[in-house]
């Protein structure tokens, strides 16, 4: 990325940000913990579906029948024609690194649990 466009990024978020903050009831501003949760639906519902169309333009390919595929940034649609060409496992609603990062939790709690240090 070139200076120039980090540059008009950088504007960009921040117009969303403040688009985002206008749109968020003054009770979800009063804790840290409700500002992160507003903060993760607004990412969840408002940016990461958009940040999917990445998807669509990356591998060229608008045609097929539409999949969903859960990941860590929410569900996403894809092309089913998609999924061979962005390395998907066919049947799978996961995406690699969803399925990474749930793999890795379950074997540190896992771990945990064998010490007798889980708090779950």
């Amino acid at each position: 990325m070139t200076p120039e466009e980090s540059k008009v990024l950088k504007e960009h978020l921040k117009a969303a940000a403040a688009i985002l903050l206008n749109n968020t009831p003054k009770e979800e501003l009063k804790s840290f913990n409700s500002i992160e949760l507003a903060v993760r639906d607004h990412l969840l519902k408002e940016v990461a579906p958009e940040i999917g169309n990445f998807l669509s333009s990356s591998s060229k390919t608008r045609t097929g029948r539409s999949r969903k595929i859960q990941t860590s940034l929410g569900t996403w649609q894809i092309r089913v024609k998609q999924v061979a060409q962005l390395g998907l496992k066919k049947r799978s609603r996961l995406s690699p690194q969803l399925e990474a990062n749930c793999l890795l939790l379950s074997a540190n709690v896992s771990y945990e649990m064998r010490l007798g240090t889980c708090t779950s």
